[in-house]
């Protein structure tokens, strides 16, 4: 069992205030771009390239988190509050921003990058990823705004739940807290990578083991979430949009290793 964890809002003036999530989600995207900047080179990407590639990437990402979580979170605020597709910091989705970040892959491509590919500019992403990630869920696991259901004795995962306590009302007891498990993930995720790191890999290895990895971990996981009655995610034909969005990026990372391995024959 582990104790339920929260940080104070940091008063700066007026009021100015810093939320720990905001901070520790500009931690991740500051991590991530100064450990994309360091390895870049090996892929011989250049630092104005990588910078204007990364500008793309993060506003798509943003744009993308947000307004996909209205649409498969939250629908009915569509027709209700159309407006509310537009208010970026009311709510965002982690594969709504993958999503995003993808396609600003892809407008960087078609506008700025000259039609090149970006399947090395992702393999590096995928690299670091995890490692940025770490802190991004970090954020999510001190917010605590992605409650589990209750956790049942004998379980495989009950020794890192979290005793929520009296004062978050219904979701009091012992429950997983999703943002902290996936962070413990990215941990072990990141360990891995970093020890990958010290010898080249071919380009589209760091994808295809975060999609690998990442996916069928993350499938799993939104099964441990409260029900949708009681202020879970919606679910989609039974399962949520993330899961879906496993589905696809498992059935990529297959594609992937499929790639690797005739490229590494035909060199043969």
């Amino acid at each position: 069992m582990l104790p339920y964890v929260t940080l104070p809002v940091i008063h700066v003036a007026g009021p100015i205030d810093i939320q720990p999530f905001g901070l520790l989600v500009v931690t991740a995207i500051f991590l991530g771009t100064a450990l994309a900047r360091w390895r870049a080179p090996r892929l011989d990407i250049g630092r104005d390239e990588l910078d204007s590639f990364f500008t793309w990437m993060l506003v798509g990402g943003f744009v993308g988190a947000h307004v996909l979580q209205i649409v498969f979170y939250h629908p009915e605020k569509i027709l209700s509050d159309p407006l509310s597709l537009l208010r970026l910091w009311e709510g965002i989705s982690s594969f709504g921003g993958i999503i995003g970040g993808m396609i600003g892959f892809l407008l960087w491509k078609r506008f700025r990058g000259g039609g090149q590919s970006v399947f090395a500019h992702a393999d590096l992403v995928a690299s670091v990823f995890p490692v940025a990630w770490i802190f991004g869920r970090a954020g999510c696991s001190v917010a605590h705004d992605h409650p589990g259901r209750l956790a049942e004795s004998g379980e495989l995962l009950a020794a890192l739940a979290v005793q929520y306590p009296a004062s978050t009302g219904r979701l009091a007891g012992l429950r997983y807290d999703l943002g902290l498990l996936e962070m413990f993930f990215s941990i072990l995720l990141s360990v891995g990578l970093l020890f990958a790191w010290r010898k080249p890999r071919p380009v589209g290895t760091y994808l295809a083991i975060v999609c690998l990895t990442y996916a069928p971990v993350r499938f799993y996981m939104d099964f441990l979430r409260i029900a949708e009655p009681d202020g879970g995610d919606l679910r989609w034909l039974s399962l949520t949009f993330a899961q879906w969005s496993c589905v696809v990026v498992a059935c990529y990372g297959v594609y992937l290793v499929t790639r690797l391995r005739r490229t590494a024959a035909q060199a043969a």
